[in-house]
């Protein structure tokens, strides 16, 4: 099993997921369809160990997802419906960032990514976005959305 949570809990103001069981096969692709508000996104947040669960237990390939969470995260990628930076942090402040957290030191984040999708010679081959490294995730107005929502 890769993924198996039994009788999860998690309680807000106004909101309660309550006796979460899940089972998920290796291989498997899985979804989550529900209304709003229904627990889809509380769901894969407790999941990641991105807010703590009130009871129950979560195991991703086997461990315990609070106890073993880097060994998981470094197995898994999940991609959300929108960026989750802070708006006025440049594609340059987020890659030191993340780059100090989430790879060997001295190995930038979103450059690694950034030269599969852009090698050079394609859209300027130099980082990620290069006319947007220094430019605030959220331009404000209805433009074009962040360059990071691509390369997320």
């Amino acid at each position: 099993m890769s993924l198996k949570s039994k009788a999860c809990a998690k309680e807000f103001d106004g909101f309660a997921l309550q006796n979460l069981s899940l089972a998920v096969e290796e291989g498997t692709i899985t979804g989550l369809v529900g209304a709003n508000g229904a627990g889809k996104s509380t769901t894969l947040e407790l999941i990641l160990n991105l807010i703590r669960r009130d009871a129950g237990t979560i195991r991703v390939f086997g461990l315990d997802n609070r106890e073993h969470e880097r060994e998981i995260k470094q197995q898994i990628g999940v991609v959300f419906d929108e960026p989750c930076f802070h708006e006025l942090l440049t594609p340059r402040q987020i890659d030191g960032y993340m780059g100090a957290r989430c790879t060997a030191r001295g190995t930038p984040f979103l450059p690694a990514a950034a030269r599969t999708l852009f090698p050079a010679g394609e859209e300027g081959g130099q980082g990620i976005f290069p006319r947007y490294e220094d430019e605030a995730v959220h331009r404000g107005g209805d433009g074009p959305p962040s360059p990071l929502a691509f390369a997320g």
